[in-house]
């Protein structure tokens, strides 16, 4: 039977890879034993992939038509 995924380690983990930090220490600060950390260190290990993936799709949502016009406007009037 495997694992299931704490919702709120997941989270800890889409945080830290927003910040920039490797998926080593991006594990460790979301909780996970050194040992973990250091054998699921990979982009395509299930966890992580699905942690890129969601944050991916966050990103794709967020730019639109609209975001980018709206953003050129503003650097317009700097």
């Amino acid at each position: 039977m495997p694992a299931t995924i704490n919702p709120i380690r997941k989270s800890l983990l889409k945080k830290s890879l927003l910040q920039g930090k490797s998926i080593r220490q991006s594990m460790k600060d979301a909780g996970y034993s050194e040992r973990t950390a250091h054998g699921n260190c990979d982009r395509n290990e299930p966890l992580v992939k699905s942690c890129i993936e969601e944050i991916q799709d966050d990103i794709k949502k967020k730019i639109t038509v609209d975001y980018v016009l709206e953003e050129i406007e503003r650097i317009k009037l700097l």
